[in-house]
């Protein structure tokens, strides 16, 4: 689990989206009208994250100016990696829709 943590983009990155996740549980209890838009904002982190990501691989791509059978499989694994902060916020922010549908029913 730990290596899908620092592989995803970075550790800052992932550590903003579990910010936002720990925040979202502590107002699942203190403020209730806060949890959806915490998880919202772990969502566009991830893929703010991912945007950065590609950002620093395309300057790369542009630099060499070319892509080799090689870099082009270095591309798929970043690729692969790259989207773990997207499923990290996708994942926080349905947890946080779970939480908010939840907190309707009892009201």
């Amino acid at each position: 689990m730990t290596q899908y943590y620092v592989q995803g983009g970075s550790v800052v990155g992932m550590s903003i989206i579990t910010i936002f996740f720990v925040a979202m549980l502590f107002a699942a209890w203190k403020a209730p009208n806060w949890v959806e838009e915490l998880g919202q904002a772990a969502l566009v982190a991830g893929i703010l994250w991912f945007l950065i990501g590609a950002n620093q691989a395309f300057a790369d791509i542009n630099e060499v100016g070319y892509i080799s059978n090689m870099s082009k499989k270095a591309l798929y694994i970043w690729l692969k990696i790259q989207s773990t902060s997207i499923m990290y916020g996708v994942a926080v922010y349905i947890l946080s829709l779970v939480i908010r549908s939840v907190q309707k029913l009892r009201v």
